[in-house]
Order: C-alpha cells, then structure tokens, then sequence
C-alpha cells in the first residue's frame, strides 16, 4: 500500500512482493524522475501531461525513443503503488488491439467506456514475477500499451487505465 503526503511525497506502507519490498520502503528516498528530461515526441508529451493530470507519481521518461520512431516509452507510479510503464504513438503507428508482452487469453473490456483489449499472461510467457495483464486501447488520436507490471495485479491496472481514459477524454472522442 502507498500514499501521498501532502507534500506530494510517497510513503509506502507495505508490499506483498519480498524481492520488491525493499525498492519499495526506499521509494520515499528513492530516484524521481530527472527535471532536465528531453521530450522530444508528441506522444511523450501528451502522455505525461495525461499521467500527471491523472495524479499517477513519478511521472517520466522510461527510455528515449528510437531512431525514427514516434513511440514514447513512459514510467510511472500509479495511486496504488504498482510500477508500471506505458508506450505511446500517434494513431497507426502500432496496432493497441495486438498483444506485445504476453501470450494468454486475450479479451475486450469497457473501461470507463472506452473498448480496451486486456491480455493476460500465459505459462509459456515465462513472466512469473507478474500476476498483472497487459492493456491496450486508442484515444484521443494516440494509441496506448499498458505493459505487464513486476507489481500488483490487473484489477489494479484496470483503475489506472479507467484514470487515464477519463483524464484523456477517451470516452467523449
């Protein structure tokens, strides 16, 4: 379990991970994103400015982009804790509605009324650190991948994805 103090700190009460408690408990103390970050993409830009707005934590740069590529690579640290991290690109650039990290039963919610694709993890994906889902979906002329999380649950990733979908508008488009 983690807060936020209102000085916008994290304190994190517990964790049910062994191998994550630590990172966890040091997450006060921890890395925060750099101030002097280069954004370089649109879909970097629009998806921090998203998670922010969406209050998730530690909002920042995962990766730079590749060469040539519009797909921005964002971490963060939603209101419950987990560890998550999202690639984003202009509408076309990848297909949300294609699984990229696991193999198991795929299917296709309404979250906040937005159609979200949810695939779940399968033995053969070797992810045994995971009991998250990978999530994927279209809005507001991006397109998102929620990547499985080392932390946490899917019913965890559900509410983050219903925070940023609602932030984004997703349901007005």
């Amino acid at each position: 379990m983690a807060g936020t103090l209102d000085t916008g700190e994290t304190v994190v009460v517990g964790h049910d991970d062994y191998a994550l408690a630590p990172v966890a408990k040091g997450w006060l103390a921890g890395p925060t994103p750099p101030t002097d970050e280069v954004i370089i993409l649109d879909a970097e830009r629009h998806a921090i400015a998203v998670l922010d707005e969406a209050r998730m934590r530690n909002v920042g740069i995962a990766d730079p982009p590749e060469p040539a590529s519009e797909e921005g690579f964002v971490q963060f640290v939603s209101p419950t804790g987990q560890i998550l991290a999202v690639d984003v690109a202009p509408t076309g650039w990848f297909d949300p509605e294609v699984p990229r990290f696991l193999t198991g039963a795929t299917t296709v919610e309404m979250i906040d009324g937005v159609q979200v694709r949810v695939t779940e993890p399968t033995e053969g994906d070797n992810l045994g650190f995971t009991r998250g889902a990978e999530f994927g979906w279209a809005c507001d002329g991006f397109v998102w991948i929620l990547e499985p999380p080392f932390n946490g649950d899917a019913d965890e990733m559900r509410q983050s994805v219903g925070a940023i979908v609602t932030t984004d508008e997703c349901a007005a488009a």
